[in-house]
């Protein structure tokens, strides 16, 4: 599990959207939620009917959910499903053509890996409810106020005032 650790240097992805951080001696971890739309151009696509049948549902344009918790590390949000949960990545480029880790963050703000390939939700007959793992990797809080406890976050405008040298 990610703790408060002096290797490691916190930002909120707030602001940070598309920069690249790079400190000597330090591994960059960024915290928050976003939250991924299709297009409108997208909504009752074909493609999109083996997902359905997952309960796997994508935001679109007109309807970004208000979230109620913060991640650390930070979480793309891509979807959500009809118990109140949402399907995450921590992947900035994350495609189901890949096989990149995905997360399921309960409506109790309980943070799961979905086992297996990814690709396998293109199927429409992969029942991901059967293959949940609890996540140590991912720590859900509340808010990033509660996070502050656990970790220094930083934000984008700290950037040029603050040294994150490590202490050598």
């Amino acid at each position: 599990m990610l703790q408060e650790n002096e290797d490691y240097c916190y930002f909120d992805r707030q602001g940070l959207e598309g920069m690249g951080i790079i400190f000597n001696g330090k591994r960059v971890v960024f915290t928050g939620i976003a939250v991924h739309t299709e297009s409108e151009k997208y909504r009752g696509n074909e493609a999109l009917i083996p997902f359905s049948k997952e309960d796997f549902h994508f935001f679109f344009d007109n309807d970004v959910p208000n979230l109620n918790f913060y991640a650390v590390p930070a979480l793309w949000i891509i979807g959500y499903d009809s118990a109140g949960g949402y399907f995450a990545t921590t992947e900035t480029d994350f495609s189901f053509q890949e096989n990149f880790p995905l997360f399921y963050v309960s409506a109790e703000n309980q943070a799961y890996l979905i086992k297996g390939d990814s690709t396998r939700f293109l199927t429409g007959e992969y029942h991901w409810r059967e293959n949940l793992e609890q996540s140590d990797e991912i720590k859900i809080y509340t808010s990033r106020l509660m996070a502050e406890k656990d970790f220094d976050i930083h934000d984008a405008d700290e950037l040029d005032q603050t040294s994150f040298e490590s202490s050598d």
